[in-house]
């Protein structure tokens, strides 16, 4: 059984949302409820497959391991809308 793969252009401006999956825990030492970041995956609106119309409906295109990933992105300012560029760790780290 041979598998095809399908190469379809990428165009970054499809991304229009973007999913997060998160591991909530109980941290004993500060009696808090806790949550880290496990994955996080661009999302692309649906379109028909008959006639290309947007469905308004979002599907995953792939998913990154946000630990693994984690050392690359902390050496890149992420571009904030409301502010100048910032560490990932300042986006994703909770307050203490």
């Amino acid at each position: 059984k041979t598998t095809k793969l399908n190469k379809v252009p990428f165009n970054r401006n499809t991304v229009k949302k973007w999913r997060l999956k998160e591991e909530w825990f109980f941290d004993k030492q500060r009696s808090v409820m806790d949550v880290r970041i496990m994955g996080f995956a661009p999302l692309q609106e649906d379109r028909d497959e008959v006639n290309g119309q947007l469905l308004g409906t979002f599907s995953p295109l792939f998913w990154v391991y946000f630990p693994e990933a984690r050392e690359i992105l902390i050496v890149s300012p992420m571009p904030s809308a409301k502010s100048s560029p910032r560490p990932i760790d300042d986006l994703t780290e909770p307050a203490l």
